[in-house]
């Protein structure tokens, strides 16, 4: 299959909710026809057992955090989607870990789905769009949508695959 009809989704999850984002996000991609690959980022200070040690800012920006080399080739790839928490009001360290042991080829259409309480996500966006150095389609899942019985996250998620589809459409 070629890359055009290939997308890999990587995430970075603590307490869960970033990989049901990602297995929707799968499904809705699939259903576009798509050959859809996930991969979680293997980073052991993203555990809920270290969550309390980076409860203060100070203890979070003192921690490195170190991520296994990616699984997957993401220039294999037409549209690639990160996801994960926001953490600090800034994307999650390990997705910025693995990005600097990734290639990319910048004709790929990017996305987030990032997962916050309310706020933080804007500046979660603008860190990828710097690591990336390209434009990334958005979305922000809400920890209220979680809980939500009617338009929670299979619904932004649904309509967010259909924005990047469209998006990797329009740029080939």
């Amino acid at each position: 299959m070629s890359s055009s009809t290939r997308a890999l989704i990587v995430y970075s999850s603590l307490k869960g909710h970033t990989k049901s984002a990602a297995n929707i996000l799968k499904e809705e991609l699939k259903k576009a026809g798509y050959e859809v690959v996930i991969e979680e980022i293997q980073c052991a200070q993203v555990s809920p057992k270290n969550e309390q040690d980076l409860m203060t800012e100070d203890s979070f920006k003192k921690t490195v955090f170190e991520v296994k080399q990616p699984v997957n080739d993401p220039q294999q790839f037409g549209i690639v989607l990160f996801g994960g928490p926001v953490w600090w009001y800034h994307l999650i360290p390990s997705i910025d870990a693995w990005i600097a042991k990734a290639k990319f080829d910048k004709k790929s259409t990017f996305g987030t789905f990032q997962q916050c309480d309310s706020l933080g996500f804007q500046a979660a966006y603008a860190d990828l769009e710097k690591l990336l150095g390209a434009s990334v389609e958005r979305t922000v899942i809400f920890d209220k949508d979680h809980t939500k019985d009617k338009g929670g996250i299979r619904d932004k998620l649904t309509q967010f695959a259909q924005v990047v589809v469209a998006a990797y459409k329009a740029k080939h």
